[in-house]
């Protein structure tokens, strides 16, 4: 039910429209919220999936790109300075929103104030679904995870490249 009290129906086809969203690269998606809509992105784990396809497929397609021209080390080129724009892009944004805005700064809201006001501070205490962020178990899957995501990004691209040579090979002749 809406706000005026009309009641909505929606078609809800948005998982067909996902992989073209994550093609185009254009945002938006099917309910115009950029994944943020719970009929797109439900779980943690879809957000995750979703994110990992945007990093692989572009990965993939530098991968593809060298193999196609018989050329690996300009595919890899290509792939490196991708990485590079994007960790420079990441770094930038980082920064700004870390800082705030001048008219933030102006009214004395400054980030770590707005942060900090988003929710109280209650500790949970510690049980079988909490881990604590002090003890070298946590070191150990925060390691163990981002070596995990830094070998599903590159073996992603040795994987797919392959596969994408021999459809580029059979189109072409």
């Amino acid at each position: 039910m809406t706000i005026a009290g009309w009641i909505q129906v929606l078609a809800l086809v948005a998982a067909p429209q996902e992989a073209i969203k994550l093609m185009s690269g254009d945002g938006g998606g099917f309910l115009n919220t950029n994944s943020a809509h719970p009929f797109e992105n439900p779980t943690g784990l879809s957000n995750f999936v979703e994110i990992l396809l945007m990093l692989l497929i572009p990965a993939a397609f530098t991968a593809t790109f060298g193999r196609m021209i018989g050329r690996r080390r300009q595919g890899w080129a290509l792939y490196v300075a991708m990485l590079v724009m994007f960790l420079g892009g990441t770094a930038a944004i980082y920064a700004a929103e870390v800082h705030g805005t001048p008219a933030q700064h102006a009214t004395g809201l400054h980030t770590h104030v707005i942060a900090g006001s988003l929710g109280p501070r209650r500790i949970a205490p510690f049980g079988l679904g909490t881990l604590r962020t002090d003890t070298p178990t946590f070191v150990i899957f925060l390691v163990g995870f981002v070596l995990i995501f830094a070998v599903l990004t590159f073996l992603s691209v040795l994987v797919l490249a392959p596969f994408a040579q021999a459809l580029s090979s059979r189109m072409l002749g």
